[in-house]
């Protein structure tokens, strides 16, 4: 059986994007640790130019060639660029004012769209990491061109050569904010979170900044490794030098913390705080709360930020609109093409809601190539290869499971979709006998919703065969009494097709 997010939790580790996407969502600051970042990017390049124009200070050129850079108006941000291209002080941000004036537009800043996982794409991004080694090359102390050699290299799943690249680029902006950020990224994604967790511990601004905070907060909160800060991210909340959305990321995770600790009425309280200005990702964060905290109502449709495909694949998904939450969740991958959670809600939606292999087969695909083996997007793929009736194929990919990565939750899905294969092989014993031990896991760990995604597979498999109705009998009814709690729609779609096997049989 496929498997989504339903269940999994979700903490503010920091995203990972090129410098220009970066800018346009407002992060992309680099200033004093207790100095708000002016508002430029809001307001376009033309504000941004005339307090250039009134200050011609480091902030005011950062803001216009930031601005100038998401627009790809440039002419107006020569100056400023050449101020950041000859300051001494701030290798990134020189970084960007070389950058800048050395393309003159937006190239070299710009992700490649989502494509399936062919060789056209392999050959795009080649390319562009390519153009990012010619940079580090030609000025081997920018930065940025490692950072972004260092994307690339994630995105292809070479994580040895990722690494090295973002250590270049750590060593050369050692008190980058940005640095650190993506560096949490990546220490997660490259299942190293004990890494990403000494890197913010140690740094010196993490205490007094609230978006390194957050994310030193959410990787201790995901990985379960020790809690620091507490005292201290509460106190930075209060804060009223920093801006709204510079605290909505902490404030969001402290939610998430209270949240877990049965605090509901003040991780309410903190998740409404973050929604006044959020980010893409606290704003993500308050979709999924707001599936489990009663009275939290995050309003999507009255907020507009940059980035926001993942709050809305999650809340069309829970609105049982399939054909937008697959739209979302591409989009969310398009703009974070190694993020595990995006490909998993993707292929799970296009398979259980929708039924279109093909396509869920390319969201897996997407995953696994900078996660190889990870589990359940191994488990979608072959889920979605059986549904397609390509068994040998499917038979391949459950042989390259990392299990020993693989969650409780993920050995459930697994089981069940081996049990899935069995059948289609056509050995029901060996089917009935998966099925039966998937459903034993889900019933230990009271998952009500695999339990029933897993008897709702197991009786359309057995009437495909032709077996008897008694056989499936105490699963009938096992399944009709947990439908009766469940309020997953993709579920309760599966159970639909369940009861409309047996009428037609």
């Amino acid at each position: 059986m496929t498997a989504g997010l339903e269940s999994g939790s979700r903490h503010l580790i920091p995203r990972w994007r090129s410098v220009r996407r970066t800018v346009e969502a407002g992060e992309f600051q680099q200033l004093d640790d207790r100095r708000p970042f002016p508002a430029g990017l809001e307001s376009g390049v033309p504000d941004a130019h005339r307090r250039w124009v009134e200050v011609q200070d480091q902030v005011s050129a950062a803001e216009l060639v930031g601005a100038a850079l998401v627009a790809d108006e440039m002419e107006q941000a020569k100056e400023a660029a050449s101020l950041l291209k000859e300051s001494g002080e701030n290798p990134l941000l020189r970084g960007l004012g070389e950058r800048a004036i050395d393309s003159g537009s937006t190239a070299g800043f710009v992700d490649p769209p989502l494509r399936t996982v062919d060789q056209a794409f392999e050959q795009h991004i080649a390319s562009l990491l390519h153009q990012d080694r010619i940079d580090a090359v030609r000025d081997p102390r920018n930065p940025i061109a490692w950072a972004a050699m260092a994307r690339r290299y994630t995105i292809l799943g070479h994580l040895e050569q990722a690494e090295r690249c973002l250590l270049i680029a750590l060593s050369l902006a050692p008190t980058s904010r940005y640095m650190h950020r993506i560096a949490t990224r990546f220490f997660v994604h490259a299942n190293q979170p004990d890494r990403a967790h000494q890197l913010l511990f140690r740094f010196e601004r993490t205490q007094s900044d609230p978006w390194l905070l957050a994310a030193l907060l959410a990787v201790a909160n995901s990985a379960e490794l020790p809690v620091h800060g507490v005292r201290q991210a509460r106190r930075l909340v209060e804060e009223e030098s920093f801006r709204h959305r510079e605290r909505s990321e902490l404030a969001s995770e402290l939610g998430t913390m209270d949240f877990s600790s049965g605090h509901e009425r003040r991780a309410r309280r903190l998740f409404e705080w973050s929604l006044q200005e959020p980010t893409d990702n606290s704003l993500a964060q308050a979709e999924w709360a707001s599936q489990r905290l009663l009275q939290l109502d995050v309003g999507l449709e009255g907020i507009e930020v940059p980035f926001a495909a993942e709050a809305h694949a999650l809340a069309t998904s829970q609105n049982g609109e399939w054909e937008d939450s697959l739209r979302h969740s591409e989009q969310w991958l398009d703009d974070q093409p190694f993020d595990v959670r995006a490909s998993v809600h993707g292929s799970y939606v296009s398979a259980v809601a929708l039924e279109r292999w093909d396509e869920s087969i390319a969201l897996s695909r997407v995953g696994l190539r900078s996660r190889p083996g990870h589990p359940l997007l191994c488990n979608n793929l072959a889920f979605a290869l059986i549904g397609r009736g390509s068994l040998d194929e499917a038979e391949q990919v459950l042989g390259g499971v990392d299990w020993a990565t693989a969650t409780n939750t993920d050995r459930t899905a697994l089981i069940a979709t081996q049990g899935l294969l069995a059948f289609r092989r056509g050995d029901p014993n060996r089917g009935l006998a998966l099925y039966e031990e998937s459903i034993s896991r889900a019933r230990r760990s009271r998952s009500d919703r695999q339990e029933a995604m897993a008897e709702a597979n197991l009786i359309r498999e057995a009437i495909r065969l032709h077996l008897s109705k008694e056989r499936v009998a105490p699963e009938v009814a096992n399944l009709r009494a947990l439908a009766k709690g469940i309020q997953d729609k993709a579920v309760l779609l599966v159970v639909a097709r369940a009861e409309d096997t047996l009428a037609q049989d």
